[in-house]
């Protein structure tokens, strides 16, 4: 049962999708019309070089996407301090 989800992809699948791959890493604005052409074709290859276009993409959004930037997920950004103290209220330190 092992061996069914193991299977070597085909040739063709395999060199379209190192095609798309490496297309959209060079030219990326032509493998999108390349990507955009092939929709409603169905081979091996146009169908790897779609899956290897869209890998190429997943793959920069997860380097390009930076932790820190992203919006907080318990709401801590929604915190707003409280304005009670101001400067005044402050006691000089007596030494």
């Amino acid at each position: 049962m092992e061996q069914d989800f193991l299977q070597e992809p085909e040739a063709d699948y395999l060199k379209g999708f190192n095609e798309g791959y490496l297309l959209r890493e060079q030219m990326p604005q032509f493998a999108e019309t390349v990507a955009r052409s092939l929709e409603n074709v169905s081979s091996d290859r146009a169908n790897g070089f779609k899956a290897g276009s869209k890998q190429y993409e997943m793959e920069r959004e997860q380097v390009l996407r930076i932790p820190w930037l992203e919006p907080d997920k318990n709401g801590y950004d929604e915190i707003i301090p409280e304005q009670d103290m101001n400067k005044d209220d402050i006691a000089p330190d007596k030494e």
